[in-house]
């Protein structure tokens, strides 16, 4: 036996991990040995005997085979080097070479999506991760710039930093396959370590479409140049040293391991650190057969757990026919994804309103919007709705709608005509805050579902996004950057105060459908997310200058005044209008009498719902009242006051109170009470119909008296 070896660290395997980190140890002044079973093998030798080979198919081709470290083989003929006893064959290749498997490979580097972590939480399936995808974010990014990553930055993983590679331009097959999906599939550009440019020495990727088995110039990342910077790095490099058994000292502990080289001479080197970085079925193997009186099962096996529950990612592949040249064969192979199968019903429920059955849902779930929300977020609120929402066996009632509504495959137009289907998109000349505000209010908040005008075919008007529009009865004001910045009652953190408990510093106080939305979503957001919300929706303005003012005009609630209520003389009520006395009588004890706000009650003056366009809010705040999840409310005047009363005490709040010069009528007021002006929608269908009918039996009248 030749004379001992000996490092402060002996890696076993020079596959990509293993060299990746005997790099690393090496960099940081450890000496490291680095063992590989197999030979060392340039790319020019590799590509040439690619080139020979009679099998194309075969990927195994290129790589030499020696008895002394065998590799699995399946053409021409298997040599059965992997025993299958289990109930299911597992035909795996690798390459027992130095750099290892991933020589040839489709440089497929995929992050986890955060839900994979929590299996078990999300699905009730499986086992959580005791670490999350933030915990690996930053050394997911770490791995891409080594391996020069590129790929479609919406698959569903967040991330912190942009590919430090460009996307690899699409073949011609690719561009036609993602045209010919569309609408129905996204097909996204895979996260791949293939060069588009010239990066770390190596070339751009020409499309050879050999990239398995070996890429030809090596624009393509691979354990090749891991293992080469290895030994550049001064690593002690030992091929051809085939490890049979691991020796451990009195405490269990790995001292030595002993290898034979392809001459059949035995060696043994020593280390205080011993790495196993020989691939998923190699490393159990050594283990296995590194058996003692102390470990009779293999080194780590007392629970005879080694070696067992080997997971692989499972594929299916089809082969199908086109209709038209795509010319297969030309560009890089794998480059691109359809990644819409997670949770794939639910996210086509949410994205595109189609139902698990096929049939269409309408647009009064915002699936415009949520069509904008990541697979991370569809993922956990399926998950949400199947593991944090009791179920409940009451039947639903049956949706009933009036012709032709009731007619759904007919929303397959209006999606075609209305419904964008493309994820959000982050605009990297802003910040992260803005970026996460912008899709919250654009994606799961949907917020321009209320605050943006519709169009006679019940289609948000794109143009006028979130600029305010008519509820029915219910008013959803501007809330633009331009619409709030111009108010300058409204900051940042006012308005992230607002969604957090409808209630901000100006007097703003939320009411109707906007106080559901605060109770039972907003108020439950992050403070982050929320001011995230505030920071997209109104820019940095500096209110300094003016605050002085703002604050001198502004009148606080008073304290521990006597209310007034139906106690003024017929002198006073004669000089009084209509709406000042109802006023009086039913809403000065709580908002005292010219509106400054009584016992930390609101203060009516300089609400800002008394500068809407419109009097809907005010009306419709009387007619049904206030009720908070937490905290005070006010009663409903429905009951109480009549549809010409309600409009006069509007009035009287919004014009005497607020200064504003808009009125409603009694009219108006009984719209509201009835739930708002009918849709003219149904109508114009329902007459649209009836001209096409009479269009065509006109033209087959027309037809008939030419056929006479």
């Amino acid at each position: 036996m030749k004379k001992n070896n000996s490092a402060d660290v002996v890696v076993i395997g020079a596959g990509v991990n293993g060299a990746l980190l005997a790099t690393r140890l090496a960099k940081a002044g450890k000496s490291v040995i680095l063992l590989e079973s197999g030979p060392k093998v340039s790319r020019g030798e590799l590509v040439e005997r690619f080139r020979s080979s009679a099998f194309k198919s075969d990927f195994m081709s290129p790589y030499p085979f020696s008895p002394m470290a065998p590799q699995p083989r399946y053409t021409p003929e298997p040599n059965d080097y992997l025993q299958q006893l289990g109930p299911q064959a597992f035909n795996a290749q690798y390459i027992r070479i130095f750099g290892g498997t991933s020589w040839h490979w489709a440089a497929q580097l995929w992050r986890f999506v955060p839900n994979d972590f929590q299996q078990h939480s999300l699905y009730g399936v499986g086992k959580d991760w005791p670490i999350s995808y933030q915990d690996l974010e930053p050394y997911y990014y770490e791995a891409e710039v080594i391996a020069g990553v590129g790929g479609s930055p919406d698959n569903g993983s967040p991330r912190s930093k942009p590919f430090p590679m460009e996307r690899v331009p699409a073949s011609w097959l690719q561009q036609r396959v993602t045209a010919r999906l569309a609408p129905d599939f996204t097909v996204l550009d895979d996260s791949t370590g293939r060069n588009s440019r010239s990066y770390d020495g190596r070339p751009a990727c020409c499309g050879n479409n050999n990239c398995m088995p070996v890429c030809p110039i090596d624009a393509q990342y691979h354990g090749g140049l891991a293992a080469q910077q290895a030994e550049d790095s001064g690593v002690q490099v030992i091929t051809e040293a085939v490890v049979y058994q691991l020796e451990h000292d009195a405490q269990g502990r790995i001292v030595a391991a002993n290898y034979y080289d392809w001459n059949k001479t035995r060696h043994r080197v020593t280390a205080q650190t011993f790495v196993l970085a020989a691939n998923a079925i190699e490393t159990p193997k050594l283990l296995l057969m590194s058996t003692s009186e102390r470990f009779p099962q293999g080194i780590g096996n007392a629970r005879d757990t080694v070696g067992r529950n080997l997971c692989d990612h499972p594929a299916i592949g089809v082969t199908f026919d086109v209709d038209e040249e795509i010319w297969p064969g030309r560009g890089p192979v794998s480059p691109c994804s359809i990644g819409q199968f997670r949770d794939g019903e639910f996210a086509d429920a949410l994205r595109k309103g189609i139902r698990a059955d096929g049939s269409h849902l309408y647009p009064a779930m915002p699936y415009t919007a949520y069509a904008r929300i990541n697979d991370s977020d569809i993922s956990a609120l399926y998950a949400y709705f199947m593991y944090g929402v009791k179920a409940d066996d009451t039947q639903p009632e049956k949706t009933a709608l009036p012709f032709p509504f009731n007619l759904r495959f007919s929303m397959a137009a209006w999606n075609l005509l209305f419904l964008d289907g493309k994820p959000f998109t982050p605009d990297p000349s802003q910040s992260a805050e803005w970026n996460r505000g912008a899709y919250l209010v654009e994606g799961l908040t949907h917020c321009s579902t209320c605050h943006t005008p519709r169009n006679f075919l019940m289609a948000e008007e794109s143009d006028k996004s979130l600029q305010g529009a008519s509820l029915g009865t219910w008013y959803a004001p501007a809330i633009t950057s331009a619409a709030l910045q111009s108010d300058d009652q409204w900051s940042r953190e006012s308005l992230a105060a607002y969604l957090a408990s409808g209630h901000a510093d100006n007097g703003a106080t939320a009411a109707g459908p906007m106080l559901e939305a605060i109770d039972k979503s907003f108020s439950r957001m992050t403070p982050d997310d929320r001011a995230a919300i505030a920071t997209y929706l109104l820019p940095a303005v500096d209110h300094e200058d003016d605050s002085t003012d703002a604050d001198a005009d502004s009148e606080e609630p008073t304290v521990g005044l006597t209310p007034v209520t139906g106690d003024d003389t017929p002198d006073m009520l004669s000089d009084m209008t209509d709406g000042e006395q109802i006023y009086r009588n039913n809403c000065a004890s709580c908002h005292n009498l010219e509106g400054q706000g009584l016992n930390g009650l609101p203060a009516l003056t300089k609400h800002p719902v008394l500068e809407k366009p419109n009097a809907d809010n005010v009306a419709m705040v009387i007619l049904d009242g206030v009720w908070p999840a937490k905290g005070q409310g006010m009663l409903s005047f429905a009951k109480t006051l009549n549809d010409t009363q309600i409009a006069d005490v509007t009035n009287y709040v919004m014009q005497d109170i607020g200064n504003s010069a808009v009125r409603i009528t009694p009219a108006r007021v009984k719209a509201l009470r009835q739930g708002g002006e009918p849709s003219l929608l149904l109508p114009l269908v329902r007459g649209a119909m009836v001209a096409g009918v009479l269009v065509v039996i006109g033209g087959l009248f027309w037809w008939w008296r030419r056929r006479r």
